[in-house]
């Protein structure tokens, strides 16, 4: 089910998908994407942020669990209004401004659904998202991210680019819970994000697991992962001791 979603700042693309097979239907894995097309030059932002190939909702569609495409502010639905403006998609695409309008539309999705768990799956830019979404949500129990820039600071500064002012940084927001489940997957090969950047936000975690693929880069083999990777995840919090919150 295909549905723009307000969010109170930006407006929201959102595909919902329901379970199917056994999966249970109280745990909804959210999925966002990678930052897209911020940029055509170093000097020249892009018109439009909108990725081409959106790695995330192809993995989204190979899950069998119950699932949600939750789109980026200014990701598919034009960008000829405000607030969507080069500085949403470059300096300030992680700013508190998108993530609080993240949220919001999340939670708009989440009213009369029984949604008791929540996973988050990111790639990119969208892992950096999933870690400051999380903590904003009671029935968070994963962030699962695939070559995320955690650290905002040392991957600008490790790729030479400017800082990005105005975005938040997850690697200094006060660390997850380590009731949640943290697994974050790099690639050896992956010149976009260098791994070190992903272990240097894991090293501030206290429950965090870094896995690392020496034939992966930033895009190539994620889509290798589905739909293991996620029954896997649904596997290990099954599996868990059941904490009261």
């Amino acid at each position: 089910m295909l549905r723009v979603v307000p969010g109170g700042t930006f407006s929201h693309l959102t595909v919902f998908k329901p379970a199917t097979g056994r999966a249970r239907a109280d745990r909804l894995h959210v999925y966002l994407e990678g930052d897209g097309i911020p940029w055509l030059t170093p000097e020249l932002p892009s018109p439009d942020p909108t990725p081409r190939e959106p790695l995330m909702f192809d993995a989204m569609r190979r899950d069998p669990a119950t699932a949600l495409y939750l789109g980026r502010p200014c990701h598919y639905v034009g960008t000829h209004e405000p607030p969507c403006s080069p500085l949403a998609w470059t300096h300030r695409r992680y700013s508190p401004a998108a993530v609080d309008s993240l949220e919001r539309a999340l939670r708009a999705l989440l009213v009369k659904r029984n949604i008791r768990q929540l996973v988050f799956f990111g790639h990119s830019g969208g892992g950096t998202l999933a870690a400051l979404l999380a903590p904003r949500f009671d029935q968070s129990r994963a962030v699962v991210t695939l070559a995320a820039n955690l650290d905002v600071a040392a991957w600008a500064r490790t790729r030479g680019f400017s800082p990005l002012d105005g975005s938040l940084d997850p690697a200094t927001q006060p660390a997850l819970s380590h009731r949640l489940l943290q697994w974050h997957l790099v690639g050896e090969r992956d010149t976009t994000v260098p791994p070190d950047v992903t272990r240097r936000y894991a090293e501030g975690q206290s429950a965090a697991t870094i896995t690392s693929y020496p034939s992966f880069d930033h895009r190539c083999c994620w889509l290798d992962l589905w739909p293991e990777l996620p029954a896997a995840v649904d596997a290990a919090l099954d599996a868990a001791p059941r904490v009261v919150r």
